[in-house]
């Protein structure tokens, strides 16, 4: 009982008067074990994790605040951005789908539908993408890029070749630095052999 209240303690000092964010962050994370630590203090550690590129244990973190059904849509949303971040995207699509019923904010419609699996999640993944039809205008690049390439996964795995290539196509016009839907055109092109299009 008493030992994790000592690691709560030396934590405080070493961060804000020592400067020491390793060695509090250490302690921390033994006071934790200890079960003690205040939802303050797990912010705080989970920002610390963070800082460090400690994404998995930071993303931990967040998704146990973020479990408090009283969380507010900011918790749920960081939670979301550090379970992707740390490549749990099971954690990440749930975790923006509980961010959607809260608010229906576009950009949390965005993340959600970049998570979407276009088989498993098809019919989801449709209701989204017609909420968004004709919305590209207010949408930043980054979101536009996200719901053009999902609309080029749903395509896909609808079997619809022509429309996905035009959404791709699309989104390198939108981006033309893009990596990923150049990546995605390249393979598809080549697939069905279309070598005059590729060197286009």
């Amino acid at each position: 009982e008493e030992q994790p209240k000592l690691y709560r303690r030396r934590a405080a000092i070493r961060r804000s008067r020592l400067g020491d964010e390793d060695g509090a962050m250490a302690d921390m994370l033994k006071a934790r074990a200890g079960g003690s630590l205040s939802a303050a203090e797990l912010e705080e550690l989970m920002t610390l994790l963070e800082a460090k590129g400690r994404l998995g244990a930071a993303a931990e973190i967040a998704v146990e605040l973020a479990a408090d059904p009283s969380s507010d849509v900011k918790r749920i949303e960081r939670a979301a951005r550090l379970a992707s971040a740390a490549d749990d995207r099971a954690t990440a699509r749930e975790l923006w789908r509980r961010a959607v019923k809260k608010t229906q904010e576009i950009g949390a419609v965005i993340e959600l539908v970049k998570l979407l699996d276009p088989v498993k999640d098809r019919a989801e993944l449709k209701e989204r993408l017609a909420a968004l039809e004709g919305k590209e205008k207010l949408l930043d690049l980054p979101d536009h890029l996200g719901v053009l390439e999902s609309r080029a996964r749903l395509d896909l795995a609808e079997g619809r070749e022509e429309d996905a290539i035009a959404n791709l196509t699309e989104a390198l016009h939108v981006a033309p630095e893009a990596a990923d839907p150049w990546q995605s055109l390249v393979r598809l092109l080549e697939r069905r052999g279309e070598w005059e299009a590729l060197a286009a």
